[in-house]
């Protein structure tokens, strides 16, 4: 199904998830899943429960009553159902679930004029593409009012007017999803602020300013990390002094630039010079056993002119002569593994 119809059912179930929904709505939740398990008399008992609150959700519960109706082969009664649903509730779903029902009746034409309602309802929310790959409705094809309808709506989704009115409903999403998530960092805001009065507000403040502007050159892109941080507390600090000089601080924020840039810097520089103590020690170590440095060298080639030498006298020594230079020139050989540790595992 299309995304626009997606889209509803996501709100849908982000909406049972709110944790200020009411007992009915949660009941009318619980109805839902009973429903898709088959459970229908526990769905019927939970709807009923959700009636007796003193501000039920009628929309939702007619809309739920009709869909337990169609689940369970009542398609009458899921007619009469959804559309009491669609007189209390604004929703999508509603609309397609009764021309569903109405379908699968018979009673085509009918199913037409709840599908226009929907599209004029809805707006640019609902598209024809959506309705034409609903599986629900593709008994409708060939019917020449159904066809003649998504015809219609295709032409007005392709005209300029449309397509910017989906682009106002996209940006209106998106402004919307927007103060959601700024509502959750103001939120965020308010705790990191009582949690600032305890540690020094000023300092936390000007730790999270730079913080902001390091974010904003990242998202630049014009540098890299680490400088990213580094340009981001250095605009932080400007901020911060000509703020206080504004402000008539004759230290111009001094104290607080200086605790803040200590505690941003002050675990990085304790990281970088302990990766630097490690790297000296392996270098140390590497130099301390490497057999052709500066300290080493003369040693190194020492043994090896000593292999060489008994080498070549071994090649031309005969009898007795050879054997004890063969000797030696053992010893030299073991000499030799140990300043290059070839006996390493």
């Amino acid at each position: 199904m299309h995304n626009n119809v997606f889209m509803v059912v996501t709100f849908a179930t982000a909406s049972s998830a709110w944790p200020l929904q009411s007992p009915a709505d949660r009941l009318v939740d619980q109805a839902q899943s009973a429903r898709e398990r088959a459970e229908f008399r526990l769905a019927a008992s939970l709807l009923d429960e959700a009636e007796k609150d003193q501000d039920p959700p009628v929309g939702r519960i007619y809309h739920e009553r009709g869909l337990l109706a169609r689940d369970s082969g009542h398609l009458e009664e899921a007619a009469t159902e959804l559309q009491k649903a669609v007189s209390h509730h604004f929703a999508t779903a509603i609309h397609l679930d009764h021309a569903g029902v109405l379908v699968q009746l018979g009673r085509w034409p009918e199913a037409v004029v709840v599908l226009r309602q929907a599209f004029d309802e809805r707006g640019s929310t609902l598209l024809a593409s959506a309705v034409g790959t609903d599986e629900r409705f593709v008994k409708l094809t060939g019917f020449s009012p159904y066809d003649s309808l998504l015809q219609e709506r295709r032409l007005e989704e392709e005209s300029p007017f449309f397509k910017l009115t989906v682009r106002m409903a996209r940006i209106e999403r998106s402004t919307l999803g927007s103060e959601i998530i700024l509502d959750q960092i103001a939120t965020f805001a308010t705790l990191a602020a009582r949690l600032a009065n305890s540690v020094g507000a000023p300092i936390f403040v000007f730790v999270l300013l730079g913080l902001v502007f390091a974010f904003g050159i990242q998202q630049t892109a014009l540098v890299g990390p680490p400088w990213t941080i580094v340009l981001g507390m250095t605009l932080a600090g400007i901020t911060w002094h000509l703020a206080a000089r504004f402000a008539g601080d004759d230290a111009g924020g001094g104290p607080t630039i200086a605790f803040g840039v200590s505690v941003v810097f002050g675990p990085w520089l304790v990281v970088l010079a302990t990766r630097g103590i490690l790297r000296w020690r392996q270098l140390a170590k590497i130099a301390a056993t490497d057999p052709f440095s500066k300290d080493h060298l003369p040693d190194t080639l020492a043994v090896l002119e000593e292999v060489t030498r008994l080498g070549r006298r071994w090649m031309v020594a005969e009898g007795e002569e050879k054997e004890e230079i063969a000797r030696d020139l053992d010893v030299a050989q073991v000499a030799v593994r140990q300043r290059f540790d070839l006996d390493r595992d």
